[in-house]
């Protein structure tokens, strides 16, 4: 049983509606992804869900420490990595072709010019609409204050 043209319409305006002044806040996210872990971690078994608890809260305490432990293995072993990295790569090329986005061609600089181009700005970026309830901005634009439109 389908939507007749007038519910369709309808339903079309609504979405347009929530789509123009839809937000959500960095707390929503927060919240949301607290959720998500508490709601995962109901769902596993008591054993598995006390080691993922200690792993967790061990992390938390001790988060700088493993960071500075991650950089000095990185910095120890940098030319290792970057060769698995490449046999990676040369291994996996038509794997990762596939999967990467074509690139416009870059249009040549004049003769002597040392000067990089500058890329003209789009009327998006001076058209901001006020629709957004977040004074932080809107996420979808990486915090910027909501457009309009987010497309």
């Amino acid at each position: 049983m389908g939507f007749t043209p007038a519910e369709l319409a309808e339903m079309a305006l609504a979405d347009a509606e929530i789509e123009a002044s839809f937000c959500i806040s960095n707390e929503e996210i927060r919240n949301s992804r607290e959720q998500d872990r508490i709601i995962s971690l109901e769902h596993m078994d008591p054993k598995k869900r006390k080691i993922a608890e200690a792993q967790r809260q061990y992390y938390e305490a001790n988060k700088a420490k493993i960071a500075e432990g991650k950089r000095q293995y990185y910095e120890a072993n940098k030319a290792k990595i970057a060769e698995a990295q490449r046999q990676y790569r040369e291994a996996n090329k038509a794997k990762i072709a596939s999967t990467e986005k074509p690139t416009k061609p870059r249009s040549p600089r004049p003769s002597g010019s040392t000067e990089k181009p500058t890329k003209p700005r789009s009327p998006r970026a001076s058209a901001q609409s006020t629709s957004c309830a977040n004074p932080l901005g809107c996420l979808r634009n990486n915090s910027a204050p909501c457009w309009a439109s987010h497309r």
